[in-house]
């Protein structure tokens, strides 16, 4: 009998030790995998932000839904490396909860933004463009009135027509419906598509 007291509690030790093993095992294994979450959202994340910057050198082309996308690609992946962390370190870094909300929130209203064009004149001579009416004429031109107007360098005499001149003009032979309808079905891969699509508008601008 007393063999039978002392294997019997021998075994319940080991169950007792197995219990204790299981508990230790089973948050280091969710940490662990935290960890590798972390690990490959991270590396998603530098890839797409890579990729954009690829095309920003100008030799790609890409549209808004590329932009769209990839800023949800990345915003969404951020979102779950911050989640992560907060699981491995017992939400030590839950501050970084708020600042997420307040870049995506600024992300996605620049996006979102309609950049309105002031009223004014058709055209706008140099000797009347600063900087300040970079809005109305564009900052190659309002740095050349710059340097006229205020640094006194001379300069070639011209005009510039302003962006509210083309906003009528597109909006009076209602252009941007005209557009937007040849590119809504446009694919950016499709070469010879998008040259005799910007053959066709550039010839419908020229008629108006």
């Amino acid at each position: 009998m007393s063999f039978l007291k002392k294997l019997k509690g021998m075994l319940s030790k080991e169950d007792k030790q197995g219990d204790l093993q299981e508990k230790i095992k089973e948050p280091f294994q969710k940490k662990y995998q935290h960890f590798r979450e972390l690990l490959s959202n991270n590396n998603a994340v530098l890839e797409t932000m890579a990729d954009m910057e690829e095309k920003l050198s100008g030799e790609f082309l890409f549209d808004r839904r590329y932009i769209d996308s990839n800023v949800t690609t990345v915003t969404d992946r951020v979102k779950t490396i911050i989640d992560s962390l907060n699981a491995i370190t017992r939400n030590k870094y839950h501050i970084l909860n708020e600042k997420y909300s307040i870049v995506t929130s600024g992300i996605h209203d620049l996006l979102g933004r309609k950049r309105e064009i002031p009223s004014g004149s058709y055209t706008l001579f140099l000797d009347e463009i600063t900087k300040e009416k970079a809005d109305r004429v564009g900052s190659k031109v309002a740095n050349l009135g710059e340097i006229q107007n205020r640094i006194a360098i001379p300069v070639p005499h011209g005009f510039a027509i302003s962006s509210y001149a083309f906003k009528v003009f597109m909006e009076h032979n209602d252009f941007i419906n005209k557009i937007n309808e040849r590119l809504s079905t446009l694919s950016i891969n499709d070469l010879e598509a998008l040259n005799a699509t910007s053959k066709e508008i550039q010839d419908i601008i020229i008629e108006g």
